[in-house]
């Protein structure tokens, strides 16, 4: 008798049959559906959560990015200006460094100032001798900072010099410290001017340097030029013969760069200082590093990005004339 088959279940052409895929299917979407509700936001929800956080992260830095901008476009223009003047080697002869504050010396002529004293140094006249007049002590480095004395932190900041300028070749009795009220400094004219002028004469003429560097009348600061104005009158009091150079510290940081295309750029010149760039760079951080109670530096907070133009190993400087004294 005819018989009739078995009733087989509908299969796919993978070999399975169609109720095994649709519960394998609905277990698949169980499954992802759990791990989706463990894993927390989605992609795009993280994506627009992360654009949204740099977005409101850009603007909370922009002044900050400007800033550093124009710090990097000033440096740029400067160093083309500077590359285009001669390069010389060590001056030979005695130096005498003019500085408004402790540190200044090192941001403008670390390099300088160590090459000359250098043990290793393969110019003929090696150790020359390097002697620093600090006009300020510094003192007022902390104003609206904390509530230490302008005595202590003159008197660290004497010590953190003196231990800087062995790190350079030079011993605490190169250093002259004249103890002037820091950020009063006078400018011609001013009460005090003539009196300070006096004092630096005859330290110039006890000293009789071959060369004097002083800052840069184009610094931006007032105690800088000050410095620099000292400078010149002390030198016309002394009769010395000697050779005037300007040399830069805010220089780099602050001008205006119309107003370094008027610097005398034809008398300008570079040092390079790369055999003690290193030293240079220990001789800043010795000055950086050490803190005060409040927890910052003894010469004050330094504006973000200054110190990124003393990474360039070379250091600029500008000779006098005679008649511009």
């Amino acid at each position: 008798p005819l018989t009739t088959p078995p009733t087989t279940a509908a299969t796919s052409p993978t070999g399975y049959s169609a109720s095994s895929l649709s519960s394998f299917s609905k277990t698949r979407n169980a499954r992802h559906q759990a791990n989706s509700n463990m894993a927390g936001p989605s992609i795009t929800s993280l994506r627009s959560r992360t654009s949204s956080h740099w977005a409101s992260a850009k603007m909370a830095d922009l002044p900050q990015l400007r800033a550093t901008f124009r710090g990097f476009r000033r440096r740029f223009a400067l160093r083309l200006l500077a590359r285009s003047v001669r390069a010389r080697h060590v001056l030979s002869g005695s130096k005498l460094i003019v500085a408004a504050h402790p540190d200044d010396e090192t941001f403008g002529t670390g390099g300088l100032i160590a090459a000359s004293r250098s043990i290793d140094s393969e110019e003929p006249n090696a150790k020359q001798q390097v002697n620093i007049i600090f006009l300020t002590s510094g003192d007022d480095s902390h104003r609206g900072c904390c509530d230490i004395s302008r005595v202590e932190l003159g008197a660290k900041r004497e010590a953190t010099a003196g231990r800087v300028s062995h790190l350079l070749g030079m011993t605490e009795h190169d250093l002259y410290f004249m103890r002037e009220p820091d950020g009063h400094l006078p400018h011609p004219g001013e009460s005090g001017f003539e009196r300070i002028s006096l004092r630096l004469a005859e330290l110039i003429s006890e000293i009789a340097p071959e060369q004097v560097f002083t800052h840069h009348p184009l610094d931006g600061r007032s105690d800088h030029l000050a410095a620099e104005e000292l400078t010149r009158s002390a030198l016309n009091q002394s009769k010395l013969e000697t050779t005037l150079f300007h040399y830069c510290v805010w220089f780099w940081f602050s001008i205006p760069l119309r107003k370094a295309l008027s610097a005398d750029w034809r008398h300008a010149f570079l040092l390079n200082i790369s055999a003690v760039h290193g030293t240079k760079k220990q001789a800043i951080q010795t000055y950086l590093g050490d803190l005060a109670p409040c927890g910052n530096p003894y010469c004050g907070i330094l504006p973000h990005g200054f110190t990124r133009a003393f990474r360039w190993k070379n250091e600029l400087f500008f000779r006098v004339p005679r008649d511009r004294w």
